[in-house]
């Protein structure tokens, strides 16, 4: 069975893991340069810095076994805490997603821009004139962009699912990557959420997290902040967002790289881990389908393993 996965953030990657481990072999299409999604790394001069998903942790038994797997190979290690550890990738989280990636057939910088659908099957279609026909597609991008993607297609049996997208708000996310002169030693642990000044929710030190030689701090601005500037310029929300770093004197000789996620945090998921459009071959899911017994209510790297894993079961027990 061909099926095609949108999307190679963590969602896509599990979904098109789980199609491996079952014998087939997935498509799997992203419109960046490498896989990856919020696990998101950027490289500035002989340093690098995380600026979506900092860590993760983990609340199920299934999820724990994949972890455990990644500890014995050395790809991830304990970040900070006891309880409930918080889990980083030493080479930048990143690279965790891009390893796993690279095991099934990759597109890259292929955006998907329109979608045909029936009983028989799917046609994925790229701006780049790419065409990726399969017998069913797992569509793991933002739940507002899939709404798009599924209004300019015009697929017919689809208007209950674009309602249902459509329902899933997101917050956006601004972050300043700056580059400092000296390291900064900040928290205890290299990452720093409270008592900070207005409009920052938490600061983190690549160096002191591990995973940069040089000394840069990823700034995450609150969701009202990131509202206010998520228009504006570079050079104006860096400007800003130096401003607000004034009180820590962090002044540097290197502008602040600014990053924008447009969907960051749902403030509204879905009820169940994935979700299918009527009775097409096509299918939803990404960290915003929360898993019914999830009662944490927020969107978080186990929560978009855990859907992926479950479209994809879904996709090999509906169409087998």
């Amino acid at each position: 069975m061909q099926i095609a996965v949108a999307g190679a953030g963590l969602a896509g990657v599990f979904a098109a893991k789980t199609l491996a481990d079952a014998g087939h072999e997935p498509i799997l299409i992203d419109k960046g340069r490498s896989a990856g999604g919020r696990m998101a790394t950027r490289r500035i001069g002989q340093g690098k810095a995380d600026h979506g998903a900092q860590f993760f942790t983990v609340r199920t038994r299934t999820f724990q076994q994949e972890v455990d797997r990644w500890l014995e190979q050395g790809l991830i290690k304990k970040w900070f805490g006891d309880d409930h550890p918080r889990y980083m990738v030493p080479e930048g989280m990143n690279m965790l997603v891009k390893r796993m990636a690279s095991a099934f057939d990759l597109h890259l910088e292929e955006r998907i821009v329109r979608m045909e659908a029936d009983a028989g099957g799917v046609v994925l279609a790229a701006d780049s004139g790419s065409i990726f026909p399969a017998d069913a597609a797992i569509v793991t991008f933002p739940p507002p962009q899939t709404a798009e993607l599924l209004h300019r297609s015009a697929i017919p049996g689809t208007e209950e699912a674009v309602e249902e997208l459509e329902a899933l708000t997101f917050r956006p996310a601004i972050v300043g990557l700056q580059p400092l002169k000296q390291h900064l030693l900040i928290g205890s642990n290299g990452i720093l959420d409270r008592d900070l000044p207005d409009g920052i929710e938490k600061m983190i030190a690549a160096d002191q997290k591990g995973i940069s030689t040089e000394p840069i701090l990823s700034v995450y601005m609150t969701g009202e902040w990131s509202k206010h500037y998520f228009e504006e310029s570079d050079e104006v929300t860096a400007r800003a967002i130096k401003n607000a770093l004034a009180a820590w004197n962090t002044v540097s000789t290197e502008e602040i790289q600014v990053k924008r996620w447009r969907y960051s945090e749902a403030e509204q998921t879905h009820s169940g881990a994935w979700m299918q459009a009527e009775t097409l071959p096509l299918y939803f899911a990404g960290d915003a389908f929360l898993h019914e017994d999830d009662t944490s209510g927020k969107t978080r790297v186990e929560s978009a393993v855990l859907s992926g894993i479950a479209a994809a079961e879904a996709v090999l027990k509906q169409h087998r």
